[in-house]
C-alpha cells in the first residue's frame, strides 16, 4: 500500500485513495486514465511535526484543566470558609453570646451576612446596656424626690416651719418626680421606636418660658437672641429642653443662660450654667457618642440618656463641655 500523486491535464493532485498496482506501472482508476507516479517513502519530518503539535495541544489542554480546577478549588474553599465562620457566629448568637465576632471570609454575599450579624449583635448589646442603665438609674433618680417629699410631709404633719414654703417645696418635688416618670415613659417609647417626629414652626421664646416655669419658676434665667422661630417637634423639643434646664438649674450657682444661633441647615441652642461643670466621664461619653458607660453616680442619670436619644431622634447632635466657669450643653438641631 503506497501513496501516489495523480497527474491529469498537467495538474498534479493528491490521489484520494490507495491504489493497488505494480510499482512504477500505470494504473487506470476510471475512464480518464490518469497517470500515477510513485512519490517514494513518507517523509519522517511530517511525523515529528505532527507529534510535536499533539503534545503542545495536550499540554495546553492540561494547563486549562489545571487552571479550572485551581479556580474552582479556590471558589469552593472561599465559600466553605465563609459558611464555616457564619455557622460559628450563628451558633454563638443562638447561645446568647452577643460579643462573639468572626473574621470576614468568603465571597461578598457571605461577608455581607457576617457583617449584618455583627451589626445586629451590636445593636442588641446597646439596647441591653441602655436597659441596664434605665433599671440602674431610675430607682436612684426617684429616691431623691421621694425622700424630700417624705421629709416635707413629716414637717407639715407636725406643724413645724413655714407652711407656705414647705408646700411650695413639696409641689416642686412632686413635679420633679412626675417629670422623671414622664422621662422614663418617653425613653421607653423612643427605644421601642414608638415615637414619630412631626416638625412645625415654633416660637423658641415660648418653649423656653414654659420649660422655665415648669422646672425652676422664679430662678434667674437669661435668654440671648431667643425670640426666633425654630423648626422642630414641639413635644420632643420641649421634653429635651426641660431635662437640660432641670439639670442646669440644679447645679447652677446664680443664673442659667440660653443662646440661640441659626445656620442654613442647623439651629444651635446653647444652655450654660455657672455651676461646677460636668464630670470628665460625661464629657467623654458625649464626645464619643456612646452612652453605655453612663451611671447615676455621674449626676445626670436617666436625664442624660433621654437627652442623648431625643437629640438623635430629632436628627441632631448634642455636645457637653466645660467652659471654665460652668457647664454648657450645645444642641445642634437639623432644620
Amino acid at each position: 500500500m503506497e501513496s501516489f500523486v495523480c497527474v491529469e491535464n498537467n495538474n498534479p493532485s493528491l490521489f484520494a485513495h490507495s491504489v493497488e498496482g505494480t510499482l512504477g506501472g500505470r494504473v487506470y482508476s476510471d475512464g480518464s486514465k490518469p497517470i500515477a507516479l510513485q512519490t517514494g517513502q513518507p517523509d519522517s519530518n511530517i511525523f515529528v511535526v505532527h507529534s510535536f503539535a499533539f503534545w503542545i495541544w495536550s499540554f495546553d489542554l492540561f494547563l486549562q484543566l489545571l487552571c479550572t480546577l485551581i479556580v474552582m478549588g479556590g471558589f469552593l474553599s472561599s465559600w466553605s470558609n465563609g459558611l464555616g465562620r457564619l455557622e460559628q457566629l450563628s451558633r454563638a448568637l443562638s447561645r446568647g453570646d452577643l460579643s462573639k465576632r468572626v473574621s470576614l471570609q468568603g465571597p461578598a454575599a457571605i461577608k455581607s451576612l457576617i457583617r449584618n450579624q455583627h451589626d445586629m449583635a451590636e445593636s442588641i448589646l446597646r439596647l441591653q446596656r441602655k436597659k441596664k442603665l434605665i433599671f440602674g438609674t431610675l430607682p436612684h433618680d426617684i429616691r431623691t424626690p421621694l425622700a424630700a417629699i417624705q421629709l416635707t410631709t413629716d414637717i407639715l404633719s407636725e406643724h413645724k416651719g413655714d407652711n407656705e414654703f414647705l408646700t411650695a417645696r413639696l409641689a416642686g418635688q412632686v413635679s420633679k418626680l412626675n417629670m422623671i416618670c414622664e422621662s422614663s415613659l418617653h425613653l421607653y417609647k423612643i427605644l421601642n421606636n414608638e415615637v414619630e417626629v412631626c416638625k412645625e414652626t415654633l416660637s423658641l421664646a415660648d418653649i423656653l418660658s414654659d420649660c422655665h416655669n415648669l422646672v425652676a419658676p422664679g430662678k434667674p434665667f437669661n435668654c440671648i437672641n431667643c425670640h426666633q422661630q425654630i423648626t422642630s417637634d414641639k413635644r420632643l423639643i420641649s421634653i429635651l429642653i426641660q431635662n437640660i434646664l432641670s439639670n442646669a438649674f440644679r447645679y447652677a450657682g446664680e443664673v442659667v443662660t440660653v443662646t440661640f444661633k441659626s445656620y442654613p441647615s442647623h439651629e444651635i441652642i446653647s444652655i450654660t450654667d455657672d455651676g461646677p461643670g460636668f464630670s470628665e466621664d460625661i464629657v467623654e461619653t458625649f464626645r464619643k457618642r456612646d452612652t453605655s458607660n453612663i451611671n447615676s453616680t455621674d449626676g445626670f442619670g436617666l436625664g442624660l440618656l433621654l437627652i442623648f436619644e431625643l437629640t438623635k431622634l430629632l436628627s441632631g447632635e448634642v455636645r457637653i463641655v466645660n467652659t471654665g466657669k460652668g457647664g454648657q450643653v450645645l444642641l445642634a438641631i437639623e432644620k
